[in-house]
């Protein structure tokens, strides 16, 4: 079969748009299997590593290519959402909301936040407790004794 410089020219014409726009949706293919893959299917590596899992039920309520967000129904008491930041497939950093029953008209909720070195290993992980405009470091006992005290469920 002889390939003339025109024939050539025709599949490259071809081809090249057709590589362009594989290039573009191949990273959105990606991350969209990551965001799935990092959701409620990592939880036996968050329950191994301690971290909140993503409950039963939970909806994928918006993502990009390097984060994912989980909630449950709004105006819930308890575990209302989760944000997990990925690079590369691999969780970075995950931000988990507790929201507390008010105090003083005061809108209250407890913030986990768990950094990773890798996929395997919890590297650092900081309890906050916000009650209205204030902001307060906490140790895990004491987020946990506020979940106990306001019928929370632990979930890590």
């Amino acid at each position: 079969m002889k390939v003339t410089i025109k024939k050539l020219l025709l599949i490259l014409a071809i081809a090249i748009p057709i590589l362009a726009i594989a290039a573009h949706f191949v990273p959105l293919i990606r991350d969209q299997i990551c965001v799935y893959k990092l959701g409620p299917e990592s939880n036996p590596l968050r329950k191994k590593l301690k971290a909140p899992i993503i409950p039963e039920g939970w909806i994928l309520a918006s993502s990009n290519e390097n984060s994912a967000h989980w909630i449950r129904k709004h105006g819930y008491i308890g575990h209302e959402g989760k944000t997990v930041v990925f690079f590369n497939c691999e969780i970075k950093k995950e931000l988990d909301l507790y929201i507390l029953k008010p105090a003083n008209n005061s809108f209250r909720r407890i913030e986990i936040s768990s950094t990773f070195s890798d996929i395997k290993s919890l590297n650092i992980m900081t309890f906050t407790y916000r009650k209205g405009d204030s902001l307060e470091l906490i140790s895990k006992q004491k987020a946990d004794s506020l979940l106990i005290t306001e019928g929370i469920k632990n979930d890590w």
